[in-house]
């Protein structure tokens, strides 16, 4: 709604020091950097205890405010496993834990993917829970049950980083490909053009081409 913002006032809560601190420095930098020239107000290093109807409480003090959206991060759905054999689930996000080949050690005959699977990376980190992770992990799973069917060895799950892309707003973006960095305008294409890829047929791939470039040119009609 770019007719309201004169009346907004968005002020943005980070509990670190900083933006994308998983990466390296120049990806939080530019983000700042956008959003602060759209107006934002960015409040690093605070520790929210509390939200009200007032705002937010926080150790740092308090931030008013009418409208709170909070994006902690997700956790794995609650399911019900009636079993004769313990089923390790990690404490803190919930998901099933797994073995590299994505099956379960109680039950090796199962498989988990996707945002429910807990899987080590090499470093002992866990993958995270993000679409790209799990669209692999599914054809792993399918691929190791087959191997597992024929007797064959099953190969375990790894994923080699090609880069990422963050959008910050109409015509503007950050990417990271292959080590080839990009900002701007060029990088907001490029991410519309790995979406519209990895949309399953050309139809709707067209589709979402055409309604982007109209977006881009003139304004949505809300």
């Amino acid at each position: 709604y770019p007719d309201l913002t004169q009346y907004l006032r968005l002020t943005m809560v980070e509990r670190a020091e900083g933006l994308l601190k998983e990466r390296e420095p120049w990806f939080g930098m530019k983000v700042v950097e956008m959003l602060k020239n759209d107006g934002v107000q960015l409040l690093f290093g605070r520790h929210i205890t509390n939200v009200t109807a007032d705002g937010i409480e926080a150790q740092e003090g308090n931030i008013k405010g009418k409208t709170v959206i909070w994006t902690g991060g997700a956790k794995g759905t609650d399911i019900l496993i009636e079993s004769a054999r313990s089923i390790a689930h990690d404490e803190k996000s919930g998901r099933i834990i797994t073995t590299p080949l994505l099956n379960l050690e109680a039950y090796p005959s199962i498989y988990v993917a996707g945002d429910q699977a807990f899987v080590l990376q090499k470093d002992g980190t866990p993958y995270g829970m993000r679409a790209q992770f799990a669209s692999r992990q599914g054809k792993q799973a399918g691929l190791n049950i087959i191997s597992a069917l024929r007797g064959k060895s099953q190969k375990p799950f790894t994923w080699t980083e090609r880069g990422i892309i963050i959008t910050v707003g109409k015509g503007r973006a950050i990417a990271d490909i292959f080590g080839m960095k990009f900002t701007g305008l060029i990088a907001w294409i490029i991410c519309h053009v790995v979406y519209i890829l990895a949309i399953v047929g050309w139809k709707l791939r067209l589709k979402s081409a055409w309604y982007w470039t109209k977006h881009f040119v003139k304004e949505r009609n809300i």
